[in-house]
C-alpha cells in the first residue's frame, strides 16, 4: 500500500507525545527529588510509598481499557454514535471502582495497611490524600485510549501530560513553601490530576457526549472490548508492579528511611527509561493498524526503528547517571547517599526497559494479549521471589538485582514469543552500540573530572554536558548510517487505509 504522511495535526502527535510524556515524567522525578530535599528519608519514604500505591491502583482501575480502546477504535469500522455509547458505559467502570477503593481506604483500609505492612509516620493520612487523584487519573487513562484510537491524541496529551504535571508542580511547590512539607507530594498529585481531568472534560463532551447506557446494538462491541481489555489490564498491572514493588519490598523488609533512599536512586535510574516510554506513546495504534492489514514487515520496521532511536537518546543519559548520579546529594543532602552498585544495576535495568519495553505492543495489539499478560506476570513473580529472598539479606542491592533479573527475563521472553507467534525477529546488537560509545565517552570525561578534583553542582553539570556533547559530535558524522531520519519518518507516518 502507498505510504502517506500524516495530516499536520497528526504528524505533530508523535513529537508532542514524546515531549509531553517527558515533561510529565520529569515533573514526577523532579518534584520527588525536590520534596526529598525538604523531608527526612523516613518521611519521604512514607509519602513515596503512598505515591507508589496510587500508581499501582491507577494501573489497575482502567482494567486495560486504555489499550483496548486504542486497538478497537484504530482497527474497527464503527460509526461514531456507537462509539460514543460504548465509551460512555466503559468510562463509568473505572470511576466507580476508584471511588470504591477510596471509600474502602477511608473506612479503615489505610489504617490497616499502616498497622500491618507499611508502617511510617502519617502513612494512612498521606495515602488518603494521594488517592483523591485516583478517579481523575483512571478516567483520563480511558479517555486517552479513546483519543489515541482515533489517531487524535493531542487533547488527551495536553490534559494528562502538560496541564496535569504543571498544576501538580505548582501545587507541590506552593504547599512545600507554605509549611505543609509532608502534604506537598500527596496534595500536588490530587490537584494535578483533578486539573487535567477538568481541562479535558469540555473536549470530551463535544467528542463523546456524557455518560450513558449503551444502545442495544452497541452491546456486542462493548463486550468484545471488555474481553480484550481484561488480559491487557493484567499485563499493565504486572508491568506497573515490576516498576514499583521493589520500593514496597524495601519499605516492608527494611524501613521507611531505607525506602526513601532507594526511591531517590530509582528516580535517577528511571530517567533513562523515560525515552522509551515517551517514544511508545503513539506506537500501539500503529501496530494494531499494521496487524489489521496483516503487514508483519511494518510491525518489525516500527519496532526496530523505535528501538534504534531510543537507544541513541537513552545512551548518554545512562552514562551521565552511572558516572555522576551519586552527586545528587549535592542537591538534596547527604542523608540520601546513593550506593553506586545499586545505581549501576538499576541504570542497566532502565536501559533495557527503555529499548525493549515497547515490544509488548507487538503482542498486546495483535491478538496475543494473553501471552503478553502471562509473560509479564512470570517476570513479576520472579522479581517478587528474588526480592523476598535478597532484600532481607542485602537491602537495596538485593532489590536492584531482582529488578535487573526480572527486566532481562521479560525482554527475552517477549523476543521469543514474538518470534514464535508472529515470525518476527527483533533480537540484534544494533541498539547496544550507542550505549557502549556513551559509556566509553562518559568514562573518559569522568576520569578527567576526577583528576581536576572539583565536586560541585556546576562542575557536575559541565561534565555531563561535555560527555553528551562529545557523544553527539562523534555520532553526527554517522547519522546517515544510523538512519536517524528514516527511523523518525517511519514512526511519524502511517499507511493509507
Amino acid at each position: 500500500m502507498p505510504v502517506k504522511v500524516l495530516l499536520r495535526s497528526d504528524g505533530a502527535a508523535w513529537g508532542v507525545a514524546f515531549v509531553a510524556f517527558l515533561l510529565n515524567q520529569a515533573v514526577n522525578a523532579g518534584a520527588g527529588l525536590y520534596v526529598a530535599a525538604h523531608l527526612d528519608p523516613a518521611s519521604f519514604g512514607t509519602v513515596n510509598i503512598a505515591r507508589t500505591l496510587l500508581f499501582l491502583a491507577a494501573t489497575v482501575m482502567p482494567l486495560g481499557l486504555d489499550l483496548a480502546l486504542q486497538r478497537s477504535f484504530a482497527t474497527q469500522a464503527v460509526d461514531e454514535a456507537r462509539r460514543t455509547h460504548v465509551l460512555g458505559m466503559l468510562r463509568t467502570i473505572p470511576i466507580v471502582l476508584s471511588l470504591a477503593v477510596l471509600g474502602l481506604m477511608a473506612a479503615g483500609g489505610a489504617n490497616l495497611l499502616e498497622m500491618t505492612m507499611l508502617a511510617g509516620p502519617g502513612f494512612s493520612a498521606a495515602l488518603l490524600v494521594t488517592l483523591i487523584a485516583l478517579p481523575f487519573w483512571a478516567d483520563l487513562a480511558v479517555l486517552g485510549g479513546a483519543f489515541r484510537g482515533r489517531f487524535d491524541p493531542l487533547p488527551s496529551l495536553i490534559a494528562q501530560s502538560i496541564v496535569q504535571p504543571l498544576v501538580r508542580l505548582i501545587a507541590t511547590v506552593g504547599l512545600l513553601h507554605s509549611g505543609f512539607e509532608f502534604w506537598s507530594l500527596p496534595g500536588g498529585l490530587a490537584a494535578g490530576y483533578a486539573a487535567g481531568w477538568a481541562c479535558l472534560l469540555p473536549r470530551t463532551r463535544r467528542e463523546f457526549g456524557f455518560f450513558r447506557w449503551p444502545a442495544s446494538n452497541a452491546m456486542p462491541e462493548l463486550k468484545a472490548i471488555l474481553r480484550y481489555s481484561l488480559p491487557l489490564g493484567l499485563a499493565l498491572i504486572g508491568g506497573s508492579a515490576l516498576r514499583m514493588t521493589d520500593v514496597l519490598m524495601v519499605g516492608a523488609f527494611q524501613s521507611s528511611a531505607e525506602a526513601g533512599r532507594y526511591a531517590v536512586t530509582l528516580l535517577l535510574a528511571q530517567l533513562v527509561a523515560l525515552v522509551g516510554a515517551a517514544s511508545g506513546q503513539t506506537l500501539g495504534p500503529r501496530i494494531a493498524e499494521s496487524h489489521a492489514r496483516s503487514d508483519s514487515a511494518a510491525i518489525a520496521t516500527l519496532q526496530r526503528s523505535n528501538m534504534a532511536l531510543v537507544a541513541l537518546v537513552a545512551a548518554p543519559l545512562l552514562a551521565s547517571i552511572l558516572f555522576w548520579g551519586d552527586r545528587i546529594t549535592l542537591l538534596i543532602g547527604d542523608a540520601y547517599r546513593v550506593d553506586g552498585v545499586v545505581l549501576a544495576l538499576l541504570g542497566v535495568a532502565a536501559a533495557i526497559t527503555a529499548v525493549t519495553g515497547n515490544l509488548g505492543h507487538s503482542l498486546g495489539m495483535t491478538g496475543h494479549h494473553k501471552a503478553e499478560a502471562g509473560i509479564v506476570w512470570l517476570a513479576l513473580a520472579a522479581q517478587l521471589a528474588l526480592c523476598a529472598v535478597l532484600v532481607p539479606m542485602w537491602g537495596q542491592t538485593g532489590a536492584a538485582i531482582a529488578v535487573l533479573v526480572a527486566v532481562t527475563a521479560l525482554w527475552l521472553l517477549r523476543i521469543l514469543t514474538i518470534y514464535r507467534r508472529l515470525n518476527i525477529v527483533l533480537l540484534g546488537l544494533a541498539p547496544v552500540y550507542p550505549f557502549l560509545a556513551a559509556v566509553a565517552i562518559g568514562l573518559a570525561v569522568w576520569l578527567i573530572d576526577q583528576w581536576i578534583g572539583v565536586r560541585t553542582i556546576t562542575s557536575t553539570a559541565l561534565a555531563c554536558l561535555l560527555a553528551v556533547s562529545l557523544y553527539g559530535a562523534i555520532l553526527w558524522p554517522f547519522r546517515a548510517h544510523l538512519q536517524i531520519g528514516q527511523s523518525l519518518r517511519i514512526l511519524t507516518t502511517r499507511r493509507a487505509s
